[in-house]
């Protein structure tokens, strides 16, 4: 009876020696006993009296299976011949058949005629095992007659099938490590291959793109929420006690020195003075008449109540040159609104208004603890202010203060600047944004080092 190949069964079942040798394989345990499956089994259905598989290790062809041999030596020369052909595919990326191709100028058959020389075979072929990018390794196959077009069209079906499998197997006996230099290795062939060229230049531009902001320095500059207030602030109080008659100032008033800004009442204090103006008066008239009758004890005790009585007038009647609270300077009020406390008391030293003047201004800002260290006294920068965000205006750091304060769930260190150049027509406790400068640093670094650095203080937390 004479050798039926899987080529010339019907294609229902040729699908299904498919099959069963995909299944035979998988079987396996490893990947040395799948390939010596496979060669055994493709040695028995074709007739071949031998068949080779060499895998494809760093651009080199290496002889994993011989076919009836649970063993051979790597490198005798019937080795290193049919490492060869297949090298010779492998290079050409495509099946070569030994004599049928031997006239095609298109393909090089050189080391298949030196292989069947060697072996005495009357046909060799060469066929790769290529995956989706890559060639996974080569089948080599000899036997005493030709390969027929049905045969080669049900190998090359073989072959697309086998590449997946033989893969897994190699995933599979990779460590970690392994399996990491494999995808690395596969994204490299991807990329030098000719497929998907927009997609490589649009990466290729990306890359080039990161190295720019990773290499390339610029200005680095600390953002901060910031606050003017006045250079100098004044607290107007209440100079004793008493109760509110007028109260004609209110916060953002504009005030020239001397101006009333609150007035106590005074009615006590005038009652207070006419009694002491009548104790004092009373007070001399007994001085004069004991000096008069010469008795000094008298004339000692009413000259002890008229200086007691001169003391506590002279009290009241400073207390009167207070009555009226006046603004200190030029300038605006910052804080302060009594005109819905007429006639409430008032404690002595209650601040009642809080001033600053118009032509010196600083800035307060609000700097996160993690950007604190990279500022220093006598750094520069620029304010824009929400009212205003056109414009910027110039300022020099001028202290640090050394205690941070804890708000809206992060710490922050008051830094306070002067304003440099003509200072703007700023009002107190205009909100902004300032931005000081903080040396060079990359683009990359700018818009990462806040995550890099929460990485490495969470790493360095959980490490023991």
């Amino acid at each position: 009876m004479l050798f039926r190949s899987p080529a010339d069964a019907p294609a229902t079942t040729q699908g299904h020696r498919l099959l069963d040798t995909l299944l035979a394989l998988l079987a396996e345990g490893s990947l040395r006993e799948t390939g010596l499956a496979l060669v055994n089994r493709l040695g028995r259905e074709l007739d071949c009296p031998q068949v080779q598989l060499g895998l494809v290790r760093r651009h080199t062809i290496r002889v994993l299976a011989v076919s009836h041999a649970a063993w051979f030596d790597e490198r005798s020369e019937a080795v290193s011949l049919a490492a060869q052909a297949m090298h010779e595919a492998l290079d050409q990326r495509q099946r070569l058949a030994w004599p049928a191709d031997a006239d095609d100028p298109t393909r090089v058959t050189s080391a298949q005629r030196r292989y069947a020389e060697s072996t005495g075979a009357a046909a060799v072929l060469s066929l790769p095992l290529a995956g989706a990018t890559e060639v996974v390794g080569v089948l080599l196959l000899e036997r005493a007659r030709p390969f027929d077009a049905a045969e080669l069209a049900w190998l090359e079906t073989l072959a697309a099938t086998l590449a997946p499998v033989l893969l897994l197997r190699q995933d599979a006996e990779r460590g970690v490590l392994g399996r990491g230099a494999r995808q690395l290795q596969r994204a490299a062939g991807w990329l030098s291959s000719s497929a998907h060229p927009a997609i490589k230049l649009g990466l290729g531009a990306a890359a080039l793109a990161l190295l720019g902001l990773a290499v390339v320095p610029v200005d680095h500059r600390v953002s901060a929420p910031a606050l003017v207030e006045g250079a100098v602030q004044r607290a107007a109080v209440a100079p004793f006690e008493g109760y509110l008659r007028e109260a004609p100032a209110r916060a953002g008033d504009a005030v020239r020195a001397g101006q009333v800004l609150a007035v106590l009442d005074d009615k006590d204090l005038q009652l207070e003075r006419v009694r002491w103006d009548s104790e004092l008066e009373v007070a001399l008239r007994k001085e004069s008449e004991a000096m008069a009758s010469g008795n000094r004890v008298d004339q000692r005790l009413a000259a002890a109540q008229a200086n007691q009585a001169r003391a506590q007038l002279d009290l009241v009647l400073s207390r009167l040159a207070r009555v009226q609270v006046l603004a200190p300077f030029d300038g605006v009020v910052v804080k302060g609104d009594l005109s819905q406390l007429l006639g409430s008391p008032l404690e002595q030293g209650k601040v009642l208004f809080e001033l600053a003047p118009l032509d010196a201004w600083r800035v307060v800002l609000k700097v996160d603890e993690r950007d604190i260290g990279r500022l220093a006294v006598g750094a520069t920068g620029d304010l824009v202010l929400a009212s205003m965000p056109g414009q910027t205006w110039p300022f020099t750091v001028s202290k640090l203060t050394p205690v941070s304060v804890a708000e809206g769930g992060s710490n922050h260190f008051r830094v306070e600047a002067a304003l440099t150049g003509t200072a703007p027509k700023l009002s107190p406790n205009m909100e902004g944004v300032a931005k000081v400068q903080a040396g060079r640093a990359s683009l990359l670094w700018i818009w990462t080092h806040r995550s890099t650095d929460w990485l490495r203080l969470t790493w360095w937390k959980w490490m023991p």
